[in-house]
């Protein structure tokens, strides 16, 4: 009985997210943003891609194809699924390092700068497995009742259906599963990623299913790429290498099936997903506690210790009595703190949209690199390279609009060494003037290997960097004054970074005994040491200045702690008695699918070279539907009705014919937005029958009143972001201009039958950055400023409105107040404006020309249970939020009004539940509203209760 309950319960919560979310996706249009309008493009073209690139960039392109094709052979050994041709288009006007497969329109999007903490395997390389592995799960939906769907609805379907039933840990993990299965590298070899899971679970214990897969807002989980690689790995480890084939087939097939992921579980296990979940984690326990058991760690002084979640990194001597750390606490911001030796801590500054790579110091002057986005185009950054003084507290910008990387300033604080990476993936090693920003030297990377993380000998002769190419990673010392590289550690494919100069060593992170720590390689005799020995890792080490002692960031399952210990010589264990009795899941994987990457097995094809010409290729339909959605209130008519969106997501359109069966006649309608250029330009029409009822007072009959009616609305905005320090600004100013026109023949009398009025508007937003978990911002302030205006209507009014508010922080963590303020002034004859205003919540069937109202909000958690109800219902946060509103009708004189006023007030509670069901992504808000109405026309004195419920993206 309760089983068959609980299954009923899972029917209604899947019928409740289908129609929420499938209406919610349909029309909507992805993009990330556009490339620089200046820029010209070229393509080149497979059998099974084409990759669309800037032109000039040939070679790379050329390089990513062949690469790309090399990689689809790999994957579907693993699978077999039939796939389109895909395209590819790579961005080399960013310094973000990312890439993503988006559906609806089908396309992979590849940042093409190598993130500077990467393991070693060429980015390209990477991304032909781990990404074209995302193509293959979502053309796994390609079978069954969804190819049946996408023959009717086109690729939006296809990509709902896998958003709504593929976990995300699911997506993420396989991907990364197959980059570490299929290659000699990949982040499941690195020990780093794995330490937050294995700390987690062997300090603090397995979390739930839900709490480990969705978040939680009061602990901190591992993201979906950890948890996902090793329950994805286990699942093949454990079943098979084809184990996921029929969860994911099961979805293609089954989409109206209740849990047909969990159900394909259950196929080829025997387990519920809950039940594989809790054996796979129980089997990843028991081996790392046999590793935990052989592992001998060193005694440590731990400097910080917390009760919430804290990271503390880049660390580095100021003097033998104090470290300098970037502390990230879960629940706020990065921060530059001080510590002494004795723990006592003290906030020095908070950058910006800082890069974490390397924050280095050289005399009196800390040294980092910040994000500094392009205002207008998304895919286009820069970054710029900042210092702090230590004894005047003064930060300045030395350069700006850069492609530097990992800056580290000299032990004098004279110059700051930079990696640079151009735009046609040129890599060089640049030695700046720390005064004034001018190039010094600029040494061409041998090769054009990778460069990362790059650190001053003490004499500032030579610098010490990671190196990466096809065979691996491995480290070199840069001459400064003359253009010699010399190699010192062999590429290889154990993860190794940031290194680092001390007397005769070059000391650097590895993962030779799988879990990180420190290790010597001395440079006269080539012998290689084991210098810390931990329990879950060692990172972000540093030598105090009297070589006493190591200071270094300690993995726990509380992050990354500040810890220090002796630092002496005789400690240190010889790389052959080095041992490694880490869980090498890894090995079972690739032994699994019996292949891996080779580079010399990369094709070096020569593909045509043709022009890619934005005009031609400006439509590019990839959807469509027998049903029209109105996105504001969900409802559905049949028609006929098209979406597309080009690759470049310069332009996005919909079209569409649908019958209304409220007026029982079609309407058409059409909207576009065109992003190509500086400017946005949007253009939406539609044409159809309009009706309303009208009751005759005294008979009280109703009788309707139809007419054709045309719209057109077009506009020109300017969306702009900048960064300033903590703030961002986004300005958006925008005109447009409307046109309605009525038909003649319509019975009833209307003012105006043709319209045409013109808008102008300019809406600033700032706030401060903040926790993810805030209900509010730290600080903010938003402004909307708006006049319409009828030029070509004498007898037509105008409309001026004004919307602001104000974000403050509150109290306690993550709670806040927000303060705001709408007006509206219509003059006569200007109904046909839309509300820019609403009046104080509660209050219903108030008709205004004027308004103005005043809002208060207190936001405030009350609790973050991490609760769940089986696999129904997982809650995450409830929320206690206070009001108050006070409205007022100007334009109403008191002799006139109701009761002898023209103002009125509601104030009442809302409590709100931030919630997933069944397990799904997609996070929902579901409440209750308890307001008083002071009363007002037809709202009597009264307390109302509301449900809230909404879909928190």
């Amino acid at each position: 009985m309760k089983l068959d309950i609980e299954r009923q319960m899972k029917r209604l919560l899947l019928l409740l997210l289908v129609l929420t979310i499938v209406p919610f996706t349909f029309g909507q249009y992805y993009s990330s943003g556009q490339d620089p309008a200046s820029l010209r493009w070229n393509q080149v073209n497979s059998e099974n891609f084409q990759v669309i690139y800037p032109r000039g960039y040939d070679s790379v392109a050329q390089y990513v194809i062949n690469t790309m094709e090399y990689g689809r052979i790999l994957t579907l050994k693993t699978r077999h699924i039939e796939t389109k041709k895909i395209s590819i288009i790579l961005h080399n006007q960013t310094v973000n390092s990312n890439a993503e497969v988006a559906w609806a329109p089908s396309r992979m999007e590849i940042y093409t700068v190598t993130p500077q903490s990467t393991y070693g395997q060429p980015w390209f390389e990477q991304l032909a497995i781990h990404e074209y592995t995302h193509v293959l799960q979502i053309s796994a939906m390609n079978q069954g009742f969804t190819k049946f769907l996408y023959n009717i609805f086109g690729e939006q379907v296809t990509v709902g259906i896998f958003g709504l039933y593929v976990p995300y840990w699911f997506i993420e993990g396989d991907a990364t599963v197959s980059e570490t299965a299929l290659s000699k590298t990949g982040r499941g070899r690195d020990p780093n990623f794995e330490a937050e899971l294995r700390s987690q679970v062997l300090e603090k214990g397995v979390y739930s299913l839900e709490k480990a897969s969705l978040g939680s807002y009061e602990d901190f989980t591992t993201d979906r790429y950890h948890l996902g690689y090793f329950l994805v790995g286990q699942g093949r480890a454990h079943f098979g290498k084809d184990f996921w084939n029929k969860p994911m087939s099961n979805i293609g097939k089954y989409p109206l099936a209740i849990v047909p992921f969990g159900t394909g579980i259950h196929t080829n296990s025997g387990l519920s997903k809950k039940e594989f979940y809790q054996e796979m984690i129980d089997d990843l326990a028991a081996r790392w506690q046999s590793q935990l058991n052989q592992t001998n760690a060193d005694n440590v002084n731990t400097l910080t210790q917390h009760q919430s979640y804290t990271n503390y990194t880049n660390n580095f001597y100021l003097n033998d009595k104090k470290i300098f750390s970037l502390k990230k606490d879960y629940h706020d911001i990065g921060k530059f703190v001080s510590i002494s030796t004795s723990g006592k801590e003290e906030k020095l500054f908070t950058p910006g949209y800082y890069f974490s790579e390397m924050i280095s110091k050289g005399g009196d002057e800390i040294c980092w690199s910040e994000y500094q986005y392009d205002p207008r185009w998304g895919y286009r950054s820069f970054t710029k390279i900042m210092l702090y003084n230590t004894k005047t507290g003064n930060k300045r910008t030395l350069l700006k609009k850069t492609r530097y990387f990992s800056p580290v300033i000299s032990p004098s604080g004279s110059k700051v060494a930079v990696v640079e990476v151009d735009e046609f993936s040129n890599r060089f090693l640049v030695v700046l003037d720390s005064k004034n920003g001018e190039i010094i030297h600029r040494i061409k990377s041998p090769d054009n290997d990778f460069i990362a993380h790059p650190s001053w000998s003490p004499e500032e002769d030579q610098i010490v960097a990671e190196v990466l190419n096809s065979n691996g990673k491995g480290l070199a010392i840069f001459s400064v004054d003359e253009p010699r590289v010399r190699r010192v550690l062999p590429y290889q494919h154990t993860h190794i970074q940031y290194p680092s100069f001390w007397k005769k060593y070059i000391l650097f992170e590895a993962a030779y005994n799988g879990i990180m720590n420190v290790y010597a390689l001395d440079l006269q005799t080539k012998s290689l040491f084991q210098t810390t020995n931990t329990v879950f890792g060692a990172s972000d080490y540093s030598i105090s200045p009297d070589g006493k002692n190591i200071a270094f960031a300690n993995h726990t399952a509380m992050g990354k702690q500040l810890v220090t210990q002796k630092w002496d010589r005789k400690d240190w264990i010889p790389i052959s008695e080095v041992k490694n009795h880490s869980y090498k899941l890894a090995d079972i994987l690739s032994e699994q699918v019996d292949t891996l990457l080779n580079p010399k097995h990369i094709p070096d094809h020569k593909y045509e070279v043709k022009k890619y010409s934005k005009l031609a290729h400006i439509f590019n339909i990839h959807s469509w539907s027998p049903l029209g959605v109105e996105a504001d209130n969900y409802s559905q008519s049949p028609g006929i009705n098209i979406l597309t969106q080009n690759k470049l997501s310069t332009l996005s359109a919909s079209a569409g014919i649908n019958y209304d069966f409220n007026t029982q006649a079609p309407k058409y309608s059409a909207n576009i937005n065109y992003s190509g250029l500086y400017p946005v330009l949007s253009l939406g029409i539609d044409y159809g029958r309009r009706y309303t009822n009208i009751i005759d007072q005294q008979t009280q009959d109703t009788t309707s009143y139809y007419w054709n009616e045309t719209n057109m609305n077009t506009a020109v905005y300017l969306p702009l972001l900048y960064t300033s320090g903590t703030w961002s600004h986004r300005i958006q100013p925008q005109v447009g201009f409307n046109y309605k026109q009525i038909d003649e023949g319509a019975e009833l009398n209307f003012n105006f039958r043709n319209i045409k009025s013109t808008n102008y508007t300019i809406q600033y937003t700032t706030t401060k950055k903040s926790p993810s978990q805030n209900l509010f911002p730290d600080l903010g302030l938003s402004l909307l400023l708006a006049y319409n205006e009828t030029p070509f209507n004498n007898d037509a009014g105008e409309m001026l409105a004004a919307n602001a508010a104000i974000y403050l922080p509150g109290f306690f963590r993550h709670d806040g107040f927000r303060l705001m303020g709408t007006y509206q002034d219509k003059s006569e004859n200007s109904s046909f404006y839309s509300d820019m205003a609403s009046p104080a919540r509660g209050y219903t069937s108030i008709f205004y020309e004027d308004l103005l109202t005043i809002r208060a909000d207190y936001q405030v958690p009350l609790l973050y249970p991490d609760w769940n109800l089986s696999s129904l219902i997982y809650t995450k946060r409830i929320v206690m939020g206070l009001f108050y509103d006070y409205t007022q009708q100007p334009d109403i004189p008191s002799n006139h009004a109701y009761a002898g006023k023209n103002d009125f007030w509601s104030t009442g509670v809302d409590l709100t539940a931030d919630v997933h069901f069944l397990r799904s992504k997609f996070p929902f808000q579901i409440g209750l509203r308890t307001v008083y109405v002071d009363g007002y026309t037809k709202n009597p004195q009264s307390i109302q209760y509301q449900f809230l419920f909404g879909l928190s993206i």
